[in-house]
């Protein structure tokens, strides 16, 4: 008997370290203050160098789906013809599983507003 629950411990454990996360990125335009729609980030794992994309959604959400493990990441924006490029390290783990990014509009024209 204290074998079968040894090998159901062990079986539980291993099972825990190798879950994997799903991580939400909120994206805000820094000077409206609304969601930014369609816009495409990036996670790069920062252990493994893997890269992960998504696109956000009309709340302005991104989400990643079964990311491999906790731990450190670098958020990306590309460069595109209306926010500054971002990039910013999170931490994911099982407490931390979303975190919102404020984007800096490009044109000029639009911090005179």
């Amino acid at each position: 008997m204290k074998k079968y629950i040894l090998l159901c411990a062990t079986l539980c454990a291993t099972s825990l370290l190798q879950a994997q996360i799903n991580f939400k990125i909120k994206l805000i335009d820094g000077l409206q203050e609304l969601p930014v729609k369609n816009f495409p980030v990036q996670l790069k794992d920062l252990k493994s160098s893997a890269l992960f994309k998504a696109i956000s959604n009309n709340e302005g959400i991104a989400i990643f789906t079964d990311l491999p493990s906790t731990g450190k990441y670098m958020t990306f924006t590309e460069d595109n013809q209306s926010y500054f490029p971002l990039d910013e390290t999170v931490i994911i783990n099982r407490n931390n599983q979303s975190a919102t990014l404020y984007l800096a509009p490009l044109k000029s024209s639009r911090l005179d507003e």
